[in-house]
């Protein structure tokens, strides 16, 4: 079932959409300020390409480009476009709200629904989260034990719980969009720069600095989806920064083998 309620519009590939208050996308990020995740755009791309938007059930299979522009809150209603460019099986995609630009980007579809592989026989990682280093919480917050690495080249134990707004149940098991490889790829990367920062200036009570997700490209697997509360491991590797802007060359892996991999750009505030 969707977390967002849609209303087709006169044209193809033209619909609005309604962002409840109460989309569990929101729970965990963050508490003081809820803001709509920007990996949940592609969970929006996925629910409106499965409806048959463009004539025929479609998933997410890799994203080319994305840029998140503003912010959506709970309650805000969307007004998205998607076409196919040419006869590709690239999407693209808009979202504005209230006349302005929220978020652009080009998609890549793939027909039929989503199927992962089977999971592998593995123990559910029991790291504990990184509270003190990062906003999110919840079953928004991914990262668990900073394994190796410094603020420019981060590795962290990682796992997304079945109580996630992501995590979708089939054949018995629990699933994770691959694409969530940009958000966790995203919150290693913060991590690794909260405790180097903490490192120089010391022990703080302040709330962990808040960090968005504004771009992401090159969004690549060959698996659709992977099993929820698996251990696995995000790798983040900084390869341009212009700050408070950072770009950086993320991947997952799971049993030891890369699984998906994103280049993403974050905001720090």
């Amino acid at each position: 079932m969707s977390e967002f309620t849609f209303e087709r519009g006169a044209e193809r590939g033209l619909l609005r959409v309604g962002v409840p208050a109460a989309c569990r996308y929101f729970e965990g990020h963050f508490a003081d300020e809820p803001m709509l995740p920007a990996v949940a755009h592609f969970a929006l791309a996925d629910d409106v390409l499965g409806s048959g938007a463009l004539d025929e059930p479609l998933h997410v299979a890799g994203v080319s480009s994305f840029r998140l522009r503003a912010a959506v809150r709970p309650g805000a209603t969307l007004e998205l476009r998607c076409a196919r460019i040419g006869d590709s099986e690239r999407v693209r995609w808009r979202v504005r709200s209230a006349a302005r630009s929220v978020a652009e980007g080009v998609l890549i579809a793939a027909a039929g629904a989503r199927r992962g592989k089977p999971p592998e026989p593995s123990s559910a990682s029991n790291a504990a989260p990184l509270h003190a280093y990062l906003p999110q919480g919840g079953p928004a917050l991914f990262i668990g034990e900073l394994l190796e690495g410094d603020a420019e080249d981060a590795r962290a134990q990682a796992a997304v719980s079945s109580a996630s707004a992501f995590v979708r149940a089939r054949d018995g098991a629990r699933w994770f969009p691959s694409y969530l490889v940009v958000e966790l790829g995203a919150q290693a990367a913060a991590a690794a720069e909260a405790r180097q920062r903490r490192a120089l200036e010391g022990p703080s009570d302040a709330a962990p600095r808040a960090g968005y997700l504004v771009r992401a490209s090159d969004v690549r697997y060959d698996e659709p989806e992977l099993p929820a509360d698996a251990p696995l491991v995000a790798h983040a590797v900084l390869s341009a920064a212009a700050p408070p802007l950072r770009t950086w060359e993320t991947r997952l892996e799971l049993d030891g083998r890369i699984v998906a991999s994103a280049r993403v750009s974050t905001f720090a505030r």
